[in-house]
């Protein structure tokens, strides 16, 4: 009886909301003639697509052809995945904060996807390379801002005229943490992404010892470092702030990360990405400044690698969900310390002005590009796969 009773109130709530949002909705298009409201819903839960999504629309407004008045809504949820980076936003655009009306608008956005009244914010940035060039950051930091942000610097023992990087490695315990509402099993979809910090203590070691401070990034993470180094910080565990991390990743030299959404602040605010693990395959950052390495993809059975050619041929570069892989048999195999290591000389070197070309690297980069169909989201990318892992690696092109 309680749960038929349950059951009851939880179909009445549901469609009540639906009643308020088909309401509001028709409200909306009725006034659009005279005055044309927009709304968009601000993937305001996972940083990265707080950032990026929404900087990629910032990017597209900021050089539309000046037409017909409109006023643009944004809705966002509480508590957002950070604090800082909604508030910049804020400055940017007119924000509501309401997890009501985010979630009674979000129904009816899935039920008319292609209406004129929504703004869409679904799209990052990956494949849509001359969207994303448009257009220079978007967001700003205040005079304020500035002096906390040299505030953090102090407090973690970097100067503010030292260059450093930021770095992290995606786990599973920021999802079971902070959006614990869900359970394991629904977020291991995801466990592909998934890599393990110490293989970037090395590379880290490399920028310390070159008087580059490391820094880990993170906002809940599975393990501290493994390493006691003056010059490698594991800041996730000590001062972090929402604020520092927007800071911090907008002001380093580069970002060394992988699908975690943490690159996403450095990402708007133009700073160069050197990402690893990249996986599934069609996927590859924004910029010319920006290199990249893919994993490697594994038979279970046989431990025999797969080269682009026979991933793609099955289909498994556009693989987005850890059961195609098990179902598959095949492991994705997280980018080594060696590996891991290159792309930040490779990557530090380039910024520098040092870095010396081989004479197959452009064919080796050629080749790469070569392999995905032309339907392909990576096709056209403008950032580069590292080109000490082709050199190294040159029977992946087979």
């Amino acid at each position: 009886m309680r749960m038929a009773i349950s059951r009851l109130k939880r179909q009445f709530t549901h469609i009540f909301r639906l009643s308020v949002g088909f309401s509001f909705y028709l409200f909306v298009r009725i006034l659009y003639p005279l005055i044309r409201i927009r709304i968009g819903l601000l993937n305001y839960a996972r940083i990265g697509h707080l950032a990026t999504n929404t900087e990629l629309c910032m990017r597209r407004m900021s050089v539309a052809s000046p037409g017909r008045k409109t006023i643009n809504i944004f809705l966002a949820g509480t508590p957002p995945a950070n604090r800082q980076l909604l508030e910049m936003i804020k400055r940017k655009l007119i924000v509501v904060e309401s997890n009501y009306l985010y979630e009674v608008l979000q129904s009816i956005y899935q039920r008319t996807l292609d209406d004129k009244i929504w703004i869409s914010l679904r799209q990052s940035g990956y494949g849509l390379w001359k969207d994303w060039g448009i257009a220079g950051p978007q967001l700003n930091f205040t005079r304020e801002e500035k002096i906390q942000g040299e505030t953090v610097l102090q407090s973690i023992g970097v100067s503010s005229e030292v260059p450093f990087v930021c770095f992290c490695a995606r786990d599973k315990t920021y999802l079971d943490v902070a959006q614990s509402w869900r359970s394991r099993l629904e977020w291991s979809y995801h466990d592909y992404r998934n890599n393990d910090i110490t293989n970037y203590i090395d590379a880290a070691m490399f920028l310390a010892d070159n008087g580059i401070p490391a820094i880990r990034m993170g906002s809940v993470v599975e393990k501290a470092l493994s390493i006691n180094h003056v010059g490698i910080i594991d800041y996730a565990l000590h001062n972090r702030s929402d604020f520092a991390d927007v800071f911090l990743a907008a002001h380093c030299k580069f970002f060394l990360g992988d699908t975690g959404g943490l690159f996403g602040p450095a990402a708007i605010f133009g700073v160069p990405f050197a990402a690893v693990n990249l996986t599934p395959l069609r996927i590859a950052p924004r910029t010319s400044l920006d290199i990249f390495i893919p994993k490697k993809y594994r038979y279970k059975d046989t431990q025999k690698f797969l080269t682009i050619r026979e991933i793609i041929d099955l289909g498994a570069h556009e693989w987005g969900r850890t059961e195609k892989y098990t179902r598959a048999g095949i492991d994705v195999v997280e980018n080594s310390s060696e590996e891991i290591l290159d792309l930040v000389i490779e990557m530090n070197a380039r910024l520098d002005g040092t870095w010396i070309e081989d004479d197959n690297d452009e064919e080796l980069q050629s080749q790469y590009r070569s392999m995905f169909p032309k339907n392909c989201a990576i096709v056209g990318h403008p950032s580069r796969i590292g080109s000490y892992f082709l050199r190294k690696n040159a029977w992946i092109l087979n």
